[in-house]
Order: structure tokens, then sequence, then C-alpha cells
């Protein structure tokens, strides 16, 4: 179950790097459901929630547009890696429960572990995030820019879904996420084939 919950996890910082950790953080803070290790209870501290909050609601509104969109993944490029890592420690390190009466305890976990949890979680959510990054441009022009609020849109309600599907059924929620990456794989690899056609045609014209 925690591997599970760990891909599906980093894999929505991917996404959005806000959403999962305020989930994370509200959860530990508001309920039972969550308790996290010493090392990561200052997700749950309500400086740190608010500042999440209002970074979230940037991210929320600059991702809608199609030129501000492509700023926001490029300074996203260090932000969701980062916050795979956070969330994938934090999950390594945290025992996980869906009922708030199952008498849940904080696992103690090995620092190798967590560590090994952290790099996982970096590196997932780097790949998502790229395979995000480089689909946007391609759905932008070949949608005159309409389609970057939809599929932002998506982002965030799966980032959101994910993130609480991750902690309650997790299983559930590593099924979702494949299907989700092979769309993104999809729109990653029309994107390159858009570029390669357009440059093909480019040539083409130009003899």
């Amino acid at each position: 179950m925690e591997i599970a919950s760990l891909l599906t996890m980093s894999s929505t910082a991917g996404l959005n790097a806000y959403i999962p950790v305020l989930v994370l953080g509200l959860l530990a803070r508001y309920t039972s459901w969550v308790e996290l290790a010493q090392s990561f209870t200052w997700l749950q501290h309500p400086f740190f929630l608010l500042t999440i909050t209002i970074l979230l609601v940037i991210e929320l509104t600059v991702d809608k547009f199609p030129l501000t969109d492509h700023i926001n993944d490029v300074i996203q490029t260090l932000i969701r890696p980062l916050s795979g890592g956070i969330v994938g420690g934090s999950v390594a390190s945290t025992t996980l429960s869906a009922s708030p009466s199952a008498g849940k305890t904080v696992t103690a976990h090995g620092s190798a572990e967590v560590i090994f949890a952290i790099i996982v979680g970096v590196i997932v959510a780097f790949v998502v995030h790229s395979l995000k990054a480089t689909s946007r441009p391609g759905i932008n022009v070949t949608t005159a820019g309409m389609g970057a609020p939809v599929v932002s849109t998506i982002g965030d309600v799966s980032s959101a879904g994910l993130s609480l599907l991750g902690i309650f059924f997790p299983i559930c929620a590593l099924i979702v996420l494949c299907v989700v990456a092979a769309v993104l794989v999809y729109a990653f690899f029309a994107f390159w084939h858009l570029r390669h056609a357009k440059y093909r045609r480019d040539i083409f014209y130009d003899v």
C-alpha cells in the first residue's frame, strides 16, 4: 500500500506542486486520518498551510492562460520535483489510515528508506512534470489557446482526486494514475509528431 501511495502522491506533485502537500497538511492538522512523522510535522503548521494556499491560488490562475502557463511550467521545473520529494518522504515515514478510529500510530521507518522515498518522489514528480510541460504547448497550438484552461482544470482535479485516493485507496489511485500517465504520454508524442510534421512542411516549402 505504501508504494502505491508513494507513487501516486509524488505523481500528483508533478501535476500540481501544492495540492498534495496541502492535502497532507490539512488532513494531518484537522483530522486523525493522517499523522505526520516528527520530521514532517511542519507541513501542518498554519503559516505553511496559508503560504501553500496562496501559492496554489496563484498557480490555479496563471496556469489557465497559454503564455503564463508556459512561464509557470518553467518555474515549476524545480518546485514540482521538490514537492514530490517532500510528499514521498512524508508518505514513507507516516502511517496513513482511512479510518479515524483505527488507532493509527506513526511508523518509525529507517532513514535510508525515507531518503530512498524522497529520491523516488523527486524523480517521479519530475517525469510527470516534464510530460505535462512538453505537452501543453502542443495543446495550446492545436486548440488556439482554448484548451489551456480545460487541460489545466483537468490536471488540478486529477491532482486533488489522486492525492485523496493515494491516502485512502492507494491501489485504486495507482490504477487511475496509470490512465492519467497514458494520456500524458499520448499528448507528449502527439506534440512531438506535430512539431516534426511542421518542421518537415517548413523544409518542403523552403525548397
